[in-house]
């Protein structure tokens, strides 16, 4: 029921942008259908789990989420009502987020509706997780270090949600890193000696064999499945793929905009300064998001649900798309392979093994009908 309305709603997106005009009530339109799909789905592989676990007031590992749980039982709000706000509080982050890096959101949500919307919907708590990173993004781009520390106190908050989002704090050595050719080689250096070491699987398992002995159970018992590997399964390459083509995209935008700079974008005033040399050093800061995520590769092996790791920051790598398409907006071929890509990644990430669990039901199954 609600797909000839997204399908509508997306091409006349399509239409108005094409055409360089922007009629705000189809752009809010259409956030409002995300929002609207997001939030009455009653049909996936995680809700009933969602639903019961809330019911029956029991959290999950992560302690934000569980004290939420806790909270919205005391004071006797539905399940519905209680997603309800917290994906609203979600979106609403997103939205504000894009405003305010480029000042309208109709091709970011139309790439995000894409790809990873889908999963989103299902990982419920991934997805606050991914809207508090991407809302503390432009946090990093400014000299303040208040602004660090806020950014610090967001990816804790976030992994209160999913604990996975600690591996993002390393965001904060962008700037040094990146100002700095020899701790880059150094880098680059370590992390190849990295994913040679990763392939050399029955080395890596001991490790973390002892490193998990080493009372790791106890924080959380999810660690004891990073053990259950085996290395002639060699699926991962896909998934390292995928992370390294975001990589030459994102290598490809500074590429375009003339650039692989040396300082960082500043915002000062919650808007992006004006002048178009800083602006475009933006760009280099979402290659190196992208190239210290290299360093968790290693994670692909044990589970597939790492690759939320890369997924998490897809709505920055559409940042850098976008704001490429502002300063070069004739640059076909780029645009051309970014979009077959994000098709790409939805075909084989979410429709291939999820299409009838997942994708169909987004417009199927609703509390609306």
């Amino acid at each position: 029921m609600l797909f000839p309305f997204f399908v509508l709603f997306g091409i006349m997106n399509l239409f108005f942008i094409y055409n360089k005009v922007n009629v705000k009530i189809f752009r809010d339109l259409f956030f409002v259908l995300l929002a609207i799909i997001m939030v009455f789905n009653n049909y996936n592989p995680d809700y009933l789990p969602y639903f019961n676990r809330y019911n029956m007031n029991i959290g999950e590992h992560e302690i934000l989420y569980t004290w939420l749980v806790h909270l919205g039982n005391r004071i006797n709000i539905s399940f519905t009502m209680f997603h309800g706000i917290l994906v609203i509080i979600g979106l609403i982050l997103i939205y504000r987020t894009v405003l305010k890096l480029i000042g309208d959101t109709e091709v970011f949500f139309l790439l995000y509706a894409i790809y990873p919307f889908a999963m989103d919907v299902v990982q419920f708590r991934n997805f606050l997780a991914m809207a508090i990173i991407f809302y503390s993004f432009p946090l990093l781009l400014t000299e303040s270090k208040f602004n660090k520390l806020r950014y610090v106190v967001l990816i804790i908050f976030a992994s209160g949600f999913q604990i996975i989002s600690f591996v993002y704090l390393i965001f904060i050595f962008i700037k040094p890193i990146s100002s700095n050719r020899f701790i880059k080689g150094l880098l680059i250096y370590g992390i190849v000696i990295l994913l040679i070491f990763t392939l050399q699987g029955r080395v890596l398992i001991q490790i973390l064999e002892n490193v998990i002995n080493f009372n790791l159970l106890s924080l959380d018992t999810r660690f004891s499945e990073f053990l259950r590997m085996d290395i002639s399964t060699r699926g991962f390459w896909i998934y390292w793929g995928i992370h390294f083509v975001n990589i030459i995209f994102a290598y490809w935008g500074c590429k375009i905009n003339g650039i692989y700079g040396k300082k960082i974008i500043f915002i000062k005033n919650n808007q992006v300064k004006s002048d178009e040399d800083e602006s475009k050093n933006i760009f280099i800061f979402i290659l190196w998001i992208n190239i210290l995520l290299t360093l968790f590769l290693p994670l692909y092996l044990f589970q597939s649900t790492f690759i939320r790791i890369m997924r998490n920051i897809m709505p920055i790598n559409y940042i850098g798309f976008l704001m490429t398409l502002k300063n070069y907006n004739r640059k076909i071929i780029y645009k051309l392979f970014y979009v077959l890509y994000i098709v790409g990644l939805f075909w084989f990430d979410i429709y291939l093994g999820y299409a009838d669990k997942i994708v169909f039901p987004l417009f199927t199954k609703s509390l609306l009908f």
